[in-house]
């Protein structure tokens, strides 16, 4: 098992790449799911739950934390040792208040890598950034969910790249 590597914080922002023009659900609204969520992804709410799983008919968006990253009584920081680079990821602990971003610019992690211009997908079984549908080739319908965003900087095999839901315009014409 390869050693995970703690780069989630990007030396404290955490995954805010702007902090003007982030629109979001209220506060306190959602709640951690009973397996908790993974901060700084893609995630789905539905009746007051938000979890990194897809759900028909649940409203996706970006998820933030609201709490300290280092405050370990309610997030814990787990390792995907089958990722590029084994990176560790924070989860905030089940039944925790947490929010939902519809709309900003932030930094999250790419699997593959990304370019500036490309679409962003999230992974429905996990909410992973991804830059690609890899079912599209094989399933007409794809594999994972196109998002609101856009990468407008790029970046390579498990590092940070930036999003953002407000760039789409400048990018497809």
């Amino acid at each position: 098992m390869r050693a995970c590597a703690q780069t989630w914080e990007r030396g404290g922002a955490g995954p805010y790449a702007q902090l003007n023009h982030v629109l979001t659900s209220f506060p306190g609204s959602l709640n951690a799911g009973p397996d908790g969520v993974i901060l700084g992804r893609f995630g789905w709410a539905l009746a007051g739950v938000l979890t990194n799983l897809y759900s028909p008919g649940a409203q996706l968006g970006f998820v933030l934390p609201t709490y300290r990253m280092r405050d370990w009584q309610r997030v814990y920081w787990a390792c995907d040792p089958t990722a590029c680079d084994a990176q560790r990821f924070p989860v905030l602990r089940s039944g925790n208040g947490v929010v939902l971003a519809t709309q900003g610019n932030f930094w999250t992690p790419f699997e593959q890598g990304a370019q500036a211009g490309d679409p962003v997908f999230a992974n429905p079984a996990n909410g992973a950034a991804s830059s690609y549908d890899p079912g599209a080739s094989c399933d007409p319908a794809g594999g994972y969910i196109q998002t609101a965003w856009i990468v407008t900087r790029g970046c390579g095999c498990g590092e940070f790249a930036r999003i953002s839901s407000y760039a789409k315009g400048i990018f497809n014409g």
